[in-house]
């Protein structure tokens, strides 16, 4: 048997993988970059204090981030709460802040001054029951563009939160840690509040019912409004002998897929956990009421441990970027159902508000 020499087996193999070797088949490496994207450092101290949710937030550029974190810490460690006054909190407040006026959505706003642009400090209060730590630490991070934690073990595993005590407070504070790239804004401060229309009014469903809200509305007989809390500007009670369910009308920011998923979590009513993409598929319709578009969820849990809230209807109107209108009613799958044509009668009974 001819056998060729080994040294030609190498040297045809080298050729024929030249000749393969095509200027448009060269593999190409491309660095994309954002010129307007920079290091941006973000901080929260999370609280749970009863059924409220208390968020401490600093966030900007790295490093006057850096600068201001030791004065930060200080001002969230001086947090102390009172449940029998109102408000519950109070903190000693830097003397280099500048506070912003009451309003907006915001417990309480502080101005850092840098160049050249501020540094934001918020105090925002969330409904507890509503609660996520890991839908909040995955919103946070898509602001800094980092990879999305997967399951709530992630936080702890990855180092992402650092759990501490306010010990003569006896109140456990979440710090969460995250460093990535992004655009710093600043949004402008609310504007102050007229005497006619006090911020503590626009809460106060009993002296301005629906101030605040983009519409106005026919409220269906048997509906029993009930007092407003922070965040909700209207809250009305349904009974059906024995059980109830609840109406509410609120604003909070964070995407519309973001809320869908938040209801749809293991928090509020245990269907699982999904990304904002899957949440928008939960969406049944959408129908222009009032001249804006509106998208109807219905969310449903037999098998929840709160019999009491395993279905929820909500209805939301977008309001602009990451903000919107949700109208929810929240209650027993079966009074929920007998009471859905009300809610949907109550939903088209809106007007614009627009003076």
């Amino acid at each position: 048997m001819r056998r060729f020499p080994s040294c030609l087996f190498v040297f045809s193999v080298c050729v024929f993988g030249l000749a393969g070797c095509k200027a448009e088949d060269e593999i190409r490496t491309e660095v994309v970059s954002h010129a307007d994207r920079e290091p941006i450092r973000l901080r929260v101290a999370v609280m749970q204090r009863g059924k409220d949710a208390w968020f401490f937030r600093i966030s900007g550029p790295e490093k006057h981030v850096t600068q201001h974190e030791k004065t930060f810490e200080e001002f969230v460690r001086s947090a102390k709460f009172d449940d029998k006054k109102e408000p519950a909190l109070t903190v000693t407040e830097p003397k280099e802040w500048k506070k912003d006026p009451p309003g907006g959505m915001r417990f309480a706003g502080y101005r850092i001054p840098t160049k050249p642009k501020e540094i934001e400090v918020t105090i925002t209060r969330l409904g507890g029951d509503e609660f996520s730590l890991l839908q909040n630490v995955r919103r946070w991070q898509k602001q800094v563009h980092v990879p999305e934690a997967e399951k709530q073990e992630d936080l702890d595993k990855h180092k992402l939160v650092r759990r501490d005590m306010l010990e003569d407070q006896k109140q456990e504070v979440i710090w969460v840690n995250l460093d990535g790239l992004g655009v710093h804004t600043v949004s402008a401060p609310p504007t102050p509040p007229s005497g006619k229309h006090k911020f503590a009014e626009l809460l106060d469903a009993k002296k301005q019912r629906g101030v605040g809200f983009p519409f106005k509305f026919k409220v269906p007989e048997g509906w029993t409004k009930k007092p407003a809390r922070q965040f909700v500007l209207d809250v009305y009670e349904i009974s059906d002998g024995d059980k109830t369910a609840e109406v509410t009308l609120a604003n909070a920011g964070g995407s519309v897929g973001s809320n869908i998923a938040r209801w749809h979590g293991n928090k509020i009513l245990g269907l699982g956990e999904i990304d904002d993409k899957t949440a928008l598929g939960k969406v049944e319709a959408t129908r222009k009421i009032a001249g804006t578009n509106m998208l109807f969820v219905d969310l449903q849990n037999p098998r929840w441990r709160d019999p009491d809230k395993n279905r929820i209807l909500g209805v939301i109107i977008p309001a602009g970027r990451d903000n919107s209108w949700f109208v929810k009613m929240t209650g027993p799958i079966e009074v929920v159902g007998k009471h859905k044509n009300a809610f949907v009668t109550f939903v088209e009974s809106f007007q614009s508000d627009a003076p």
